[in-house]
């Protein structure tokens, strides 16, 4: 008797599992050995308080060397310089003006790049491949990825 409905049922949690899986293939999480940390995008009254944070989430020293941080939306990229990062430490790129120095990039633009009103970030390895995502709905100061 039950039969149509469990077909529909079953159906029904086929196609759930289906659109969860294409959902979280659309965003990948930590697909290396780095991971965006947090994009704090409230700017202050300092124009270096807007940053996005990579972290390097391996269990060894890595290079970050000819990664790339994109903003898909508006299409502005940073590309990192020779970088090395120990494991668990992270890397602090500031969106304007400063000297780079160890832990800190700077990506020496005269504008924001994220929006106080949501935006996304993604972390591109040098043979092109997106290894994170972060999105964020915006309303607040900081976004934790």
């Amino acid at each position: 008797m039950d039969r149509p409905l469990i077909r529909m049922n079953a159906a029904v949690v086929a196609g759930l599992l289906v659109a969860a899986f294409a959902l979280s293939a659309c965003t990948p999480h930590h697909a290396g050995n780095f991971a965006i940390d947090r994009i704090h995008y409230k700017q202050g009254a300092r124009l270096n308080s807007e940053v996005i944070v990579i972290k390097n989430v391996s269990a060894q020293k890595r290079m970050l060397t000819h990664f790339r941080i994109v903003d898909p939306n508006e299409g502005p990229s940073y590309t990192f310089p020779v970088t090395s990062v120990k494991p668990g430490h992270s890397v602090t790129v500031h969106t304007f003006h400063g000297r780079n120095r160890q832990g800190h990039r700077y990506w020496r633009r005269d504008v924001p790049v994220w929006n106080d009103a949501g935006d996304t970030a993604w972390l591109i390895n040098p043979r092109g491949k997106r290894i994170d995502t972060c999105r964020y709905a915006g309303g607040g100061v900081t976004a934790d990825c």
